[in-house]
């Protein structure tokens, strides 16, 4: 089975919106909730309410950006 990534980023003008993927293997389906955002030049990491990212998330965010 192949490993899915647990964050998906989506480019915007000024920044990037941070995605969190989960499967339902009930449904069979990934549900995608958005967790934070990221402002442009200053990447500044915004958290939506109530969520926290793990160690693993902000390693693949700081990749990200570094690529960006």
């Amino acid at each position: 089975m192949l490993k899915r990534p647990q964050i998906y980023l989506r480019a915007k003008r000024n920044g990037a919106v941070v995605f969190r993927l989960s499967e339902n293997q009930r449904t069979n389906r990934i549900d995608i909730e958005q967790i934070a955002s990221i402002k442009g030049k200053s990447r500044e990491i915004i958290l939506r309410d109530g969520f926290q990212l793990t160690p693993e998330d902000e390693a693949e965010i700081q990749e990200w950006t570094a690529q960006s």
